[in-house]
């Protein structure tokens, strides 16, 4: 894990869109996202990327991405603690995340995983 950042380490999600790619590392209390190097796979640029929600506000588990429709790409963020998937729209060219919310799914029961298909 990069350093300056500390957490309960959940999941690493490597993600490249045209020619950036990033990793996303799920902390309990946050997501790191960092540029990766395509030549070497160092990481680089890492900072806290919540999407808005505040530092320690969920207890993320795990995050998974989609392109629907074509145009619009979308991270899903599950949270334990709130029983909740979070929903964020992200930028392909920065990697950030933003406008993260609870989504409308019902009957989640501490969900430990987002995977999109």
């Amino acid at each position: 894990m990069p350093s300056g950042f500390g957490g309960a380490l959940m999941q690493v999600k490597i993600r490249t869109w045209g020619s950036n790619t990033f990793a996303y590392m799920v902390l309990a209390t946050d997501v790191i996202k960092c540029a990766v190097d395509s030549s070497t796979g160092n990481l680089s640029s890492c900072v806290t990327d919540n999407g808005g929600v505040a530092s320690g506000a969920w207890y993320a588990t795990s995050i998974d991405f989609s392109n629907l429709g074509g145009s619009m790409t979308y991270a899903y963020i599950s949270d334990q603690t709130a029983s909740t998937i979070y929903v964020c729209t992200v930028n392909t060219t920065t990697g950030t995340l933003s406008s993260c919310a609870p989504s409308a799914a019902s009957g989640l029961t501490q969900p430990w995983a987002a995977v999109v298909y």
